[in-house]
C-alpha cells in the first residue's frame, strides 16, 4: 500500500491507501487535498503495514464497510469497497483529524477566504456554500495589490488580542459559469476541453491556479486579521455592509471554529452513517473564550449585496 504524509507546520497525519487508482490520483494532482486543506503532500512510498501508532489515515478495500475512530491517538480505519469510495470524504475526515491535535494548542480552522490587504493585516471572508467568498478574494488578488492568503480553509490562533492566520488553503477552482458571469477577461485562458463538456457551466469547476500566478497574484500566510465579513453576494446593483451584534458575533464566530472539529457535519457516501464527531469536552470552555475574544477584538460585519461594489468599497477602505 502506499504512504503519504500530510504536514502543516510541525504536524503531520499519515495516509495509508490500499487502493492504487485513489494514491495515483494524488500522486497526479496533490490539488485533490491541498483545495480543503492547507498542507504539503508528501509521498513517503510502498509499505506493507501500518508502521506508526497515531495520527493515521488506513483505507482497506474490503467488501465489509466499517470505519473505526480512535480519538486518543487520532487515528481512522476505513473498511469498504474500493468502487463505493467517495474522496472527498477521505479529505474531509483528514481535515478534521488536524483539527482536532491543533485545538490542544488553541489553534483552529476556519472555512473562509482571507485576503492579506498591507504587510501585516488582512481580512477574512465567512459564509455559506456558495456565499461568494472566493469569487471576492480572487477579484481583490486580481484587481489590487492584495496577497491570498486562504481560499477556502484558514488555520488561526489568538494570540492576546489579535486573531492571527498561520496556513491557508491557495489552490482556487471556480466554476465555469462563476467565470462566464465574474472573470469574463480570464476565459480566453481557459483551456478549451474545460469550457466545451457537456455539463450545465455551474457544475464544471476549473481550477485557475496557473492563470493567477501568470496574471501575478502573490500569497502570504502570515496576517493579523483586522476585520471579518459574513458575506451573502449577488448581482443585485445593490450594497449593504452593517454592524452585528455583540452576542451575534460570539455565536458566529463560535460555529465557525466548531464546524471542522464536530466531523459529524459529513458523511460517508458509502456508509449509513455521518463520520463519529471529534469533540473534546476538554476544549469547550477554551473555545468559546476565543469566539469571545474575537468578537471583542476583531471588527465583524455582515455583508450583502452586489460583488462588484464590495470590492469597491473594500478597496475604497483598506488600500492606502
Amino acid at each position: 500500500m502506499d504512504k503519504f504524509k500530510l504536514k502543516i507546520e510541525d504536524k503531520q497525519l499519515y495516509l495509508f491507501l490500499d487502493n492504487n487508482q485513489i494514491a495515483m490520483n494524488i500522486k497526479e494532482n496533490t490539488n485533490k487535498i491541498t483545495k480543503t486543506i492547507p498542507c504539503e503532500v508528501i509521498y513517503m512510498g510502498q509499505v506493507t503495514e501500518v508502521d506508526i501508532l497515531e495520527n493515521y489515515i488506513h483505507l482497506i478495500d474490503s467488501s465489509v464497510s466499517k470505519i473505526y475512530i480512535d480519538k486518543n491517538n487520532n487515528t481512522s480505519v476505513i473498511m469498504l469497497p474500493s468502487k463505493k469510495l467517495f474522496f472527498p470524504d477521505i479529505v474531509y475526515l483528514a481535515l478534521c483529524m488536524f483539527a482536532n491535535f491543533f485545538q490542544s494548542e488553541n489553534k483552529y480552522f476556519l472555512q473562509s477566504s482571507v485576503v492579506k490587504y498591507d504587510d501585516e493585516k488582512s481580512i477574512m471572508f465567512i459564509g455559506e456554500p456558495n456565499s461568494g467568498k472566493t469569487t471576492l478574494s480572487v477579484k481583490l488578488a486580481l484587481t489590487g495589490n492584495w496577497d491570498l492568503i486562504s481560499n477556502d480553509n484558514v488555520l488561526v490562533k489568538m494570540n492576546e488580542k489579535s486573531l492571527n492566520s498561520i496556513a491557508g488553503t491557495k489552490s482556487v477552482q471556480l466554476r465555469l459559469g462563476g467565470i462566464k458571469m465574474f472573470f469574463p477577461n480570464l476565459l480566453p485562458l481557459i483551456n478549451e476541453k474545460d469550457k466545451l463538456n457537456s455539463r450545465n457551466e455551474w457544475d464544471i469547476k476549473i481550477y485557475i491556479d496557473h492563470i493567477l500566478k501568470n496574471e501575478g497574484v502573490s500569497y502570504a500566510d502570515k496576517s493579523n486579521i483586522s476585520d471579518i465579513y459574513f458575506i451573502s453576494t449577488n448581482q443585485s446593483n445593490t450594497l449593504s455592509i452593517r454592524d452585528r451584534e455583540l452576542i451575534d458575533k460570539k455565536l458566529l464566530i463560535y460555529e465557525q471554529l466548531t464546524k471542522q472539529i464536530r466531523s459529524n457535519r459529513y458523511v460517508f457516501t458509502s456508509l449509513a452513517y455521518p463520520l463519529p464527531s471529534f469533540e473534546n469536552e476538554q476544549y469547550l470552555l477554551e473555545r468559546y473564550k476565543m469566539a469571545e475574544s474575537i468578537a471583542t477584538n476583531v471588527g465583524i460585519y455582515e455583508l450583502k449585496g452586489d460583488v462588484d461594489k464590495a470590492v469597491y468599497q473594500l478597496r475604497k477602505k483598506y488600500e492606502k
